[in-house]
């Protein structure tokens, strides 16, 4: 029987409960759903007003908790609710979808995102899942609403690659066989997927709520290419292995058409690694500079250090460049080499030493405590971090996490580790203070303490802080660097307020 009036899709994202401080008052980083802004742009330009009511949920930034969440789901009355998870949220995950069953068992709960990308089948086990999303979800979910607009109690899903789904809805009798589709091919056209909706979310809300790049004012996520071709342990890999890049003019129209619907003038690319292909990351920035809009641009992932050169750092500059990140990880090669980054540590440093000298602001991201590491290796990791201090504004040592699907998992698995240890180890996040205490970590406690405590040393030397809080100065507000230094320190914010009131303007 054909669907009479609009199938209501809620699309929730509980990845952004992401706690970065775990000492006093936590904080949590809070951005835009971006990947669910595609979703939904995707779906309006492929189907009517009258065929898709859709409504998009930040679960972080809307409800306080599961009975404020079921309450706006009661009102809004979804058949379809799909839900966005990274790997450290699963637990939001599951209790949700179970919440939502448990409220109306006919909803069709769909799981999607990096968690459901690493971990599909121990998704579909947790029988509140009708439909789990093994990569991107635009095709996935518009062919599902295809079919769910024809009958929505069909379970007919037989020809939509990419899905692990039950044949039954779950509240049947059996629950249905477990069927695994083929694989889906991926997008290789990016540039005619359309736009983010950001008329989807209430944007101004995602200002007052620092994000990754700990920024207080409004601004917009640019995608411009998917997937990594490298093949570091303990990644996901929703995009795949090959790198697929957008032509630089649909990039410059985004942010052109972005720019002036919403007014936004700062941009987070959170490509997995944007300066992959060189010549067209250089393109992009010479477009960038030729809208002469004034804009303020944030890399908090996705550059890869050794592939960067001086002409690429001066064009970073030239487009608005405020900050970016190397993602160092690991000092010893023995350790690149574990964990398949396998990254040219000489050419980073100076790659990272060059952009410092150019007054952006600087940070580089460290793991310890992996499988295996041994503490003369941590040592030296911090070592590496201690000697470059003077040119890195904010350096995070993230605790290792193996979390369930990713290579690190296996390593993990093959060193000893069991399962029932490693689903602990994984419930705590790697960026928090408690993780440094957690009693699951890979290495004793105390050393992962004393690395943390020797690098804090160097980083609130006084010189240094005058120094470089000179620049920052100059590019966020106070606001914004209480929220960074309490990030970096994993402090309270009046931790980092009492610090910075020791530098008065």
């Amino acid at each position: 029987m054909q669907q009479l009036v609009p199938l209501r899709l809620a699309l929730i994202d509980v990845s952004n409960d992401f706690t970065v401080v775990g000492v006093g008052v936590a904080h949590n980083m809070i951005q835009l759903p971006i990947g669910l802004m595609g979703i939904s742009s995707y779906l309006k330009a492929n189907l009517t007003a009258q065929q898709l009511d859709l409504r998009i949920i930040d679960a972080a930034l809307d409800a306080p908790d599961y009975d404020a969440l079921l309450a706006m789901l009661r009102q809004y009355e979804p058949q379809v609710v799909g839900i966005r998870a990274l790997s450290h949220t699963n637990h939001q995950f599951h209790e949700l979808a179970g919440r939502i069953k448990r409220w109306r068992s006919t909803v069709l709960v769909v799981g999607g995102g990096p968690y459901a990308a690493a971990s599909p089948d121990l998704i579909i086990e947790d029988t509140n899942f009708d439909v789990v999303c093994r990569g991107e979800g635009e095709q996935v979910m518009l062919e599902l609403l295809q079919v769910l607009l024809q009958d929505p109690r069909s379970r007919d899903f037989a020809l939509i690659q990419g899905i692990t789904y039950r044949t039954a809805p779950s509240d049947s009798c059996s629950g249905g066989a477990i069927q695994r589709n083929p694989d889906r091919a991926f997008f290789t056209d990016l540039d005619a997927l359309p736009v983010p909706d950001y008329r989807a979310i209430e944007l101004h809300r995602y200002s007052t709520r620092h994000a990754f790049t700990s920024i207080l004012r409004p601004y917009g996520i640019l995608v411009t290419s998917r997937g990594c071709p490298f093949h570091c342990v303990y990644c996901h890999s929703l995009f795949g292995k090959r790198f697929r890049g957008r032509s630089p003019s649909s990039v410059i129209e985004e942010i052109r058409y972005v720019h002036r619907e919403f007014g936004l003038a700062n941009f987070m690319i959170i490509d997995d690694v944007f300066n992959f292909d060189l010549p067209r990351a250089k393109e992009i920035l010479r477009g960038l500079v030729s809208l002469q809009l004034d804009l303020r641009l944030f890399f908090p992932n996705g550059l890869r250090g050794d592939i960067i050169d001086e002409e690429f750092l001066d064009l970073l500059v030239e487009a608005g460049t405020v900050e970016l990140v190397f993602a160092i990880e690991s000092a010893t090669a023995r350790i690149q080499k574990l964990i398949r980054k396998k990254i040219d540590l000489d050419r980073v440093e100076r790659s990272l030493i060059s952009a410092a000298q150019r007054e952006m602001v600087v940070n580089a991201f460290f793991m310890i405590g992996f499988p295996t590491e041994t503490l003369e290796e941590v040592d030296r990791t911090v070592d590496m971090a201690i000697r470059l201090i003077d040119h890195i504004h904010f350096p995070y040592v993230g605790i290792v996490r193996a979390y369930h699907g990713s290579a690190l998992y296996q390593i993990a698995l093959d060193h000893g580790y069991s399962e029932k240890w490693l689903l602990k180890h994984a419930l705590m996040p790697y960026g928090t203070q408690e993780s440094i205490r957690y009693e699951y970590n890979f290495l004793p406690n105390d050393q992962l303490q004393k690395a943390r405590t020797r690098l804090a040393l160097a980083f609130r030397n006084e010189a240094r802080t005058e120094r470089l809080l000179a620049i920052q100065r100059r590019l966020f507000t106070e606001e914004e660097l209480v929220v960074k230094y309490a990030t970096c320190f994993g402090s309270t914010i009046r931790i980092a307020e009492l610090f910075l009131q020791q530098f008065p303007r």
